[in-house]
């Protein structure tokens, strides 16, 4: 039986033999406490199940708010049907949907408006396409909206013990405990809290969706996944030699890594995107080291490119935006990248002067057949002497 036909075939008795009130409770109600849901807000519930999540939802954001619970489910939602009857959950609405073909705009009419919260609990793990499902329900929520996954990983320490029972319970609905779903909070949002629980057996992850200013008609921006790879290569081998040439295989590995990823998209297809670092990545770049030795907290910008159709109209400062926001977000002192003076850039370098950028240093790259400049930032609300370098707390 696939994990499809196990999940729904499991909806009767799933609160009973799920492990929910001795084991898996808990993870909800971390979740739900660090989203801090107000009164009026607007919840999007994926992969809703049973609707063990809506009770607390509905007490947190009633009489006002709503919340909108999704699953494949028929089976799945009428027991939520039921519950929501029973406990007068007059907030709570119904949708049936898979979450890999959710329809953003119907999300939000159902909701009346876009997501205040998403949350995603015990439910990414089952699913063939992780990404895609969190992306087209993050694609029904505002700019900043706050997100939380919980999600379930094999026991450690003390607590391997008790793996076997672990798997046993997540394979009664089809949860693949290797997934790690919550990572998708890494590219996708900013200030990214975590919990681990029962001996790491659950975690817990929240943040929130950047914010970003109004886009030209027609464009959306989105998270990248690896999959944007072929895309990306095409946008970004254009725009050498302010880039570097790099193959898909390596921009899907940058994306996997990246603090922060994100696309401009027209019709269905990609015009722009910026690739970020975290400090303390795995990243074996010159430039990137440079910052890293500085000792100043910073959102390093890998890369930011445009399509040459689209210049002029101002989505390199979307962008940037949304990169000062994640920053800010995560209480970053500065942003960081690098421009090259060697091939010279003078339009480049121009652009990231009236962003409010300035050299901290140059250096030759690549076997000395570049030379850059250096360039910082501060985030609004960081000091100034940020930018004079040395470590900060």
């Amino acid at each position: 039986m696939g994990s499809r036909e196990r999940y729904r075939s499991g909806a009767r008795l799933y609160d009973a033999l799920s492990a929910e009130w001795p084991v898996y409770r808990i993870g909800r109600i971390e979740a739900i406490r660090m989203l801090d849901p107000q009164p009026g807000e607007r919840v999007l519930d994926l992969g809703c199940g049973t609707g063990l999540n809506h009770p607390l939802l509905h007490a947190a954001v009633a009489p006002h708010g709503r919340v909108l619970g999704v699953d494949r489910s028929t089976e799945m939602l009428a027991v939520a049907r039921r519950r929501a009857e029973r406990r007068g959950l007059d907030s709570v609405r119904l949708l049936e949907s898979d979450a890999l073909e959710l329809d953003a705009q119907r999300v939000v009419a159902e909701l009346g408006g876009p997501a205040d919260i998403v949350i995603a609990t015990y439910t990414l793990s089952i699913m063939a396409d992780p990404a895609q499902a969190w992306q087209r329900a993050i694609a029904a929520a505002r700019p900043g909206a706050r997100v939380a996954i919980v999600d379930m990983q094999p026991p450690t320490g003390a607590a391997r013990l008790v793996a076997p029972l672990a798997r046993a319970f997540a394979g009664f609905g089809g949860a693949d405990l290797d997934a790690h779903p919550w990572r998708l909070l890494d590219r996708t949002a900013v200030g990214v809290r975590g919990r681990s629980l029962r001996g790491d057996h659950i975690q817990v992850r929240t943040g929130a969706l950047p914010m970003t200013p109004a886009l030209p008609d027609g464009v959306t921006l989105r998270p990248l996944v690896p999959a944007d790879a072929d895309q990306l290569a095409v946008l970004n081998d254009a725009a050498a030699p302010a880039v570097p040439v790099t193959p898909p295989a390596d921009l899907a590995e940058l994306v996997g890594i990246a603090g922060l990823a994100l696309g401009l998209e027209r019709a269905g297809r990609l015009v722009g995107f910026v690739i970020a670092m975290r400090p303390g990545a795995d990243y074996a770049s010159e430039n990137y080291a440079f910052f890293e030795a500085r000792g100043v907290d910073h959102l390093y910008v890998d890369r930011i490119v445009i399509a040459a159709s689209e210049r002029g109209a101002s989505l390199g400062a979307v962008l940037y935006d949304a990169v000062f926001a994640a920053a800010g977000a995560e209480g970053r002192r500065e942003v960081t990248c690098e421009v090259n003076l060697d091939p010279p850039n003078p339009g480049s370098l121009a652009f990231h002067e009236r962003l409010g950028f300035r050299s901290v240093g140059t250096q030759a790259t690549k076997g000395g057949t570049v030379t850059v400049s250096l360039l910082a930032a501060a985030v609004p609300g960081a000091t100034a002497a940020s930018l004079d370098g040395g470590a900060t707390s």
